[in-house]
Parts: structure tokens; sequence; C-alpha cells
């Protein structure tokens, strides 16, 4: 998945996932209709499926922000634990997350690109 803040109340998130049937891509995406996401469906566009992923995002007009390449381990919880380490209510100054480009290699750990808005004052 891709992740990408847009402005201070929007952000664009492209996911792709495999399906076994039609029942299953319709029930994703009903669900989070209801959580409130707004849904594109892109399963046929072939175009956005070859490349899209690799474009999802763009570039945002953002104070402080700093780009960090890094891998990541592949395990259940890796990106929940990220998330509370750079943004959690336990840091002195959490970083607003404002990217995160996720690409699976099939290994322990795949490479990721992350974007932090990061205060002036808090730069290191």
């Amino acid at each position: 998945f891709t992740y990408r803040l847009a402005d201070d109340a929007l952000a664009s998130i492209m996911l792709s996932f495999g399906i076994t049937n039609n029942e299953d891509a319709d029930t994703v995406m009903r669900l989070l209709k209801i959580k409130g996401y707004k849904i594109e469906d892109l399963g046929e566009n072939e175009m956005a499926k070859l490349h899209g992923r690799y474009l999802g995002g763009g570039r945002a007009n953002l104070e402080g922000e700093v780009l960090y390449r890094f891998e990541f381990p592949e395990r259940p919880g890796a990106l929940e634990d990220f998330l509370n380490l750079v943004s959690g209510d336990e840091r002195a100054v959490p970083y607003n997350v404002t990217m995160f480009h996720y690409r699976n290699r099939g290994s322990l750990e795949n490479s990721v690109l992350v974007g932090l808005q990061i205060s002036q004052d808090h730069k290191v």
C-alpha cells in the first residue's frame, strides 16, 4: 500500500490485495465505505494495476517534511509498532507521518519510503 498526506485534512491511500472472487472485493469496499473512506475501484484498469502503485502519492507542499528509506520487518504488528514509535502518545514530540510507501518483495524485510513532518525546533 501507499499513503500520502495531501494537506492538513486529506490523505491518499492506495491499497491492493488478492481476492478469490468478486464478493470478497465487494465486501472489503463496502466495509471501507461504511468507515467513511472514499473508494475508487481500479480493479478493471490495467494501467493503474501495472503502474499506478508506483505513482501513488505525488508531491505535497509540507513544511518540515523529511524522507527516509529503510528496510521494514515483514511480521504481524510491525506497522503498528512503527506508528506508535514515531507518533505515539509516549513521544514528547510526535512526528506526523506524511508518506508511507511499502514494497513487499517477499522477504523477511522489505523496503519502505517514509515521510515525516518534523518541526524545525525538533530536527536533529
